[in-house]
């Protein structure tokens, strides 16, 4: 099944991380001729407050940021010339509010910024980023402070043994033909023994088969290393890249989906923008993978 973005969703905190994300979101609706929505969560006030004037102010607190994000998504449609971005205020916890936003809109993609305005804790995004990642059943976009290049001509595809790695593949293709990309594979190996050698040798067929029946421009490059995610991030600093693709992991002891280490360590450290993506539940091999 192909992939395809028809409706993004961004939440806006009006922090500095959250204008560049929103400004990803906005190029992305112009790409894919998309319908934006925006969401601001109100987290509900302090209960030292009396009952009455805890729901006067949470109704004060909306009613402004709902001006404020009326007046940001007429100035987005007048000067980007797309549909006008709709408006969601919700209460409650961050992360759930955006994740129930989402699947109340059937987003395809969520775009947000790792960092918002009080800041998050080292190795867990911040409680908000990394919650939506793991419990949003489409991919997210996440973007650090200062991921300012628009557009992604470069893109990091790290491919490991697992089948859900390559299920990334299709997302790299869809986003490849809209941007004009680049994909540029990089086949992460954790040692150089025959059976590994031969094993990522189907692999690599397999991606690049799958990459040039659609056209797609490709570089590849094989790493023997363990540290998947110092080599992923490496290599995009070092070949200039705009946007890694990763995905989430499934714990069937758990419900739902975890960030796996090498995951978390590439969004929360990485220099441009991360897709981390969600295994589907029921895999249907692409090309034989």
């Amino acid at each position: 099944m192909s992939f395809t973005i028809k409706q993004i969703l961004t939440p806006v905190d009006f922090s500095e991380t959250s204008q560049e994300a929103l400004d990803h979101a906005i190029f992305m609706a112009k790409i894919f001729n998309a319908k934006l929505f925006f969401v601001h969560v109100v987290e509900p006030s302090s209960y030292q407050f009396q009952l009455s004037e805890m729901v006067t102010l949470n109704d004060k607190i909306k009613k402004l940021a709902y001006e404020k994000l009326d007046e940001l998504a007429t100035a987005v449609h007048v000067e980007h010339g797309i549909f006008k971005p709709e408006i969601l205020i919700e209460t409650g916890n961050i992360s759930t509010q955006i994740v129930e936003a989402a699947d109340k809109i059937k987003a395809s993609i969520v775009v947000m910024g790792t960092h918002g305005v009080s800041g998050f804790a080292e190795f867990f995004i911040g409680s908000n980023a990394y919650k939506v990642v793991t419990q949003c059943s489409c991919p997210v976009l996440t973007v650090q402070k200062h991921a300012t290049r628009k557009g992604f001509q470069n893109i990091v595809l790290p491919v490991d043994d697992s089948h859900a790695s390559r299920q990334k593949v299709k997302h790299a293709v869809e986003f490849a033909k809209r941007y004009g990309s680049v994909v540029h594979v990089l086949e992460l190996m954790p040692d150089n023994e025959p059976a590994t050698i031969h094993k990522f040798e189907v692999i690599k067929k397999q991606v690049n088969d799958y990459l040039d029946a659609h056209g797609i421009p490709r570089k590849h490059k094989t790493i023997i290393d363990g540290n998947y995610a110092k080599q992923s991030m490496k290599y995009a600093n070092d070949n200039n890249c705009d946007l890694i693709m990763i995905m989430t992991e499934q714990d069937e002891s758990v419900t739902g989906f975890i960030m796996g280490p090498i995951a978390q360590q590439i969004v929360n450290h990485s220099q441009v923008p991360v897709l981390s993506i969600t295994p589907e539940e029921t895999y249907i091999p692409i090309g034989g993978m």
